[in-house]
């Protein structure tokens, strides 16, 4: 009696995912990395939200220069499964080792931070992105606010476009512009006053950290001052006069003068 063939026992004992790995990477082995893009690409269709399959895509689009894509495949598996970050970190790392621009990797870890609400880490993220890569990330969320801002401009923020402006923040952070940053929080504060308390404890954190950073605090304090918490906007105004008191001087005088006129009976000030 004739055996069966070795390649039909496979297909008739793979599962779909499985068979569609073994063709990708055949297909990789040949050096035909558009085919095997292809394949997964197809394979996906039918099973979109397979982990291995999108491991696997996010892998091959970034080789090919795809990395908007293979960013996406990131961004799906932590949307479903959040709690598969390690999985991917650890992914990250292993293709870092063959491919070193892993920019929109970490695209996709941040805003899974962000959504987490660990902003701390959101930031780690985003410090691992190129400047130039960071600006259009950045650019594409910032693009997402503003269209909220014209289309909505009474309404609270969603989640998702809290999402946004909290990446748009965090990058500008990243930067290291923080007066620029300080404006969005403010934004963000006006529209969505219940996030004030995270975002001063957040940046309390960095200075605590950085307690040099003269910008950041003179930032947190206008923010604090405008959500009425005087004694607290003083008490940063103290300690950027400690930390560098003739480049702390003429600005913390010109924010006294500016909130006198609108807070006379206010003593704190004085």
């Amino acid at each position: 009696m004739k055996l069966p063939d070795v390649s039909l026992l496979k297909a008739l004992t793979q599962g779909p995912e499985a068979r569609a790995l073994e063709k990708t990477r055949a297909l990789v082995g040949e050096g035909k990395i558009d085919k095997a893009v292809a394949t997964l690409e197809a394979a996906l269709g039918k099973t979109p939200d397979s982990e291995i399959l999108l491991f696997e895509a996010s892998r091959l689009l970034l080789a090919s220069s795809r990395e908007t894509d293979a960013g996406e495949c990131l961004k799906k598996i932590l949307r479903r499964k959040p709690r598969r970050i390690d999985a991917v970190l650890e992914f990250i790392e292993e293709v870092k080792m063959k491919i070193p621009a892993v920019g929109s990797f970490y695209d996709a870890v941040a805003e899974h931070f962000i959504r987490q609400e660990d902003y701390a880490r959101a930031l780690d993220a985003l410090e691992r992105i190129g400047s130039e890569e960071l600006r259009v990330y950045q650019g594409r969320h910032l693009a997402k606010w503003e269209a909220v801002r014209k289309n909505a401009p009474q309404t609270k923020l969603t989640k998702t476009s809290l999402h946004s402006v909290y990446y748009v923040a965090l990058a500008l952070e990243r930067q290291g512009d923080y007066p620029k940053a300080a404006e969005v929080y403010r934004s963000l504060i006006l529209k969505n006053p219940e996030e004030a308390g995270t975002i001063f404890a957040r940046l309390q954190a960095i200075l605590a950290r950085d307690y040099g950073n003269l910008p950041l605090r003179l930032a947190l304090a206008d923010l604090q001052m405008d959500a009425g918490k005087v004694a607290e906007a003083l008490g940063q105004m103290d300690q950027a006069l400690e930390v560098d008191a003739a480049a702390a001087a003429p600005e913390v005088a010109a924010r006294l003068v500016k909130r006198l006129p609108q807070q006379p009976d206010n003593g704190d000030l004085l």
